[in-house]
């Protein structure tokens, strides 16, 4: 999803170093996921941070160095005029999984998500055979949508972001009271999060795929990886880089 952009002076900062948060466990997602595609049928990892916009990424231009993101894309495509159907989260979410424009089927809020006899990505990967694999939230799938569309799915629970405090402290005459921005994560809950969390658990999941491609294992299914971040997400915080 495409986040808004965030008022104060201390803005830019939090925002890099919260994609180096998330690219710093992009690296082994991605990484291991390639390593061990095959060559008949694709292994896919669908790594979606929540709100991450391109002009802030390295790879894009922007400020934040993105080196794992630049190695991918110098291998492989990068998409310059990709644009999200609706700049929040569930809501881009349906458009991506479904292909649809956000106001086709009345997909517009958290409380309206995708039905079980409606189309999504995961439910046509499950049906040609592949072993589709979920870690963190879900802004996505209605209930009645998960037993065709995956075979697992859970979402670790970890420190919360709004362990920081609100970057004014209570300062009301401070304009950055009324943004998003709040003052660092401590350094010892950056594996901590939820999100860490379950990153570790789909890198886990990767290696042991890995392994069996390596061993030539002839019953291992092609597998799809769905990885919804939370972060980032308002409130804005970081670790200290």
């Amino acid at each position: 999803s495409a986040s808004r952009k965030v008022a104060g002076p201390d803005s830019q900062g939090i925002c890099i170093m919260a994609f180096r948060f998330v690219c710093r466990h992009a690296l082994w997602v991605i990484s291991l996921g390639v390593a061990d595609a095959q060559s008949q049928r694709p292994n896919f990892i669908f790594f979606m941070p929540d709100e991450m916009r391109a002009e802030s990424m390295g790879v894009y231009g922007g400020p934040a160095p993105t080196p794992n993101f630049q190695r991918l894309a110098a291998n492989g495509v990068k998409f310059e005029q990709c644009h999200t159907s609706y700049t929040v989260c569930s809501q881009s979410r349906a458009a991506f999984m479904t292909g649809w424009p956000t106001h086709v089927a009345g997909h517009r809020s958290l409380w309206y998500l995708l039905q079980q006899w409606e189309p999504n990505m995961l439910k046509y990967l499950k049906s040609a055979g592949y072993e589709v694999r979920w870690w963190g939230k879900n802004d996505l799938l209605a209930a009645d949508s998960f037993p065709d569309s995956v075979d697992s799915a859970m979402s670790a629970l970890g420190v919360s972001p709004v362990l920081a405090r609100n970057i004014a402290r209570g300062n009301l005459s401070d304009p950055r009271y009324y943004s998003f921005l709040y003052e660092p994560l401590p350094k010892w809950a950056v594996d901590e999060t939820g999100d860490a969390r379950n990153v570790f658990k789909a890198i886990e999941f990767l290696k042991l795929k890995q392994k069996e491609f390596k061993r030539g294992a002839t019953e291992s299914k092609p597998f799809a990886v769905y990885l919804p971040l939370f972060l980032p997400h308002p409130p804005y915080t970081a670790p200290e880089p």
